[in-house]
């Protein structure tokens, strides 16, 4: 009796088991197709970047980001919050308003929220990233300098081919970026 619950338990256990290994392994075709964008990291002061047009910075920048856009809904939301060691924390607080993704390279925009200059509440904010390789590789993911304009309504991410303007991107020394259209 005691050998035969043992193996009605383990016979549970094992199709349990097997069962969840089935469904984990399909795939979620039935969600929407999303791009996403998240992560963040630091460019040390001095740091230029490699486009046509070169930027320097001036001070440390630090950022983290969350942008994500669902095309069936119509919507895109999230959070980038940048800021820098020299100022002493958050430079700009941004809501996402729109993301534009192709392969690596992403395109944020967003409508600034919160400033260290509180005469830039309200303008637009764009910021452009770039997905180099997998986290511990060597290759680094790369973030562009800021464009920042006084309010212009709703902003529209349609510069992602433009290579954040000409000026390209900074390569992050520390931090990850992942840049997902699926």
């Amino acid at each position: 009796m005691l050998r035969r619950r043992w193996f009605v338990t383990a016979s549970i256990i094992v199709a349990a088991v097997l069962v969840s290994a089935a469904t984990a392994g399909l795939d979620s075709g039935n969600g929407p197709e999303q791009a996403r964008v998240y992560g963040g990291g630091r460019i040390p002061v001095g740091s230029c970047t490699d486009g046509s047009t070169q930027f320097c910075s001036g001070v440390t920048r630090e950022f983290s980001i969350l942008a994500v856009s669902d095309p069936q809904e119509n919507v895109t939301y999230g959070t980038v919050t940048i800021g820098n060691i020299e100022h002493g924390g958050p430079v700009y607080r941004v809501h996402v308003k729109c993301l534009a993704v192709a392969d690596n390279v992403a395109e944020i925009g967003g409508i600034v929220v919160d400033s260290a200059d509180p005469t830039q509440v309200g303008d637009t904010l764009r910021l452009f990233v770039r997905d180099s390789a997998d986290p511990g590789s060597s290759a680094r993911d790369g973030v562009s300098p800021l464009f920042v304009d006084p309010p212009q309504g709703r902003p529209t991410c349609r510069d992602l081919a433009s290579n954040a303007f000409g000026y390209g991107y900074f390569t992050l020394a520390y931090g990850d970026v992942a840049v997902e259209n699926r």
